[in-house]
């Protein structure tokens, strides 16, 4: 879709400009989200304008906390869990995630926000 293309590309203001003609930020269970988390682009400018336009932050159980967390992007991990990504989703697939990647860091962040030590 069109909305995840200009994500792909990074392009705020034709994100912008599609969600205002109507595009639906929580078309294909979520992707835009996931797209603007695994994406090259580190900015959080992306995912903050999807969140604001109604983005589910939990789409897809979670993928895109665990998607931030696999590459290592503290400022989207704590966006996302800011605005209320569940830290436990998958099993406390997160967590297990930045331990095995060795992001400490992230890993502090998920605990401090209730991730499960024991998931």
């Amino acid at each position: 879709a069109a909305l995840c293309s200009a994500i792909r590309q990074g392009c705020y203001t034709i994100v912008e400009l599609l969600l205002d003609r109507g595009a639906d930020v929580n078309a294909g269970d979520g992707a835009a989200l996931q797209e603007a988390t695994e994406g090259e682009f580190e900015d959080v400018g992306i995912p903050k304008l999807l969140l604001d336009r109604g983005a589910n932050v939990n789409a897809q159980d979670g993928i895109a906390l665990r998607s931030a967390v696999d590459l290592g992007r503290n400022t989207m991990a704590k966006l996302l869990l800011d605005r209320g990504a569940d830290v436990n989703a998958r099993n406390g697939a997160a967590l297990r995630s930045a331990a095995k990647r060795g992001h400490y860091s992230i890993a502090d962040l998920l605990l401090d926000h209730g991730a499960d030590v024991n998931a």
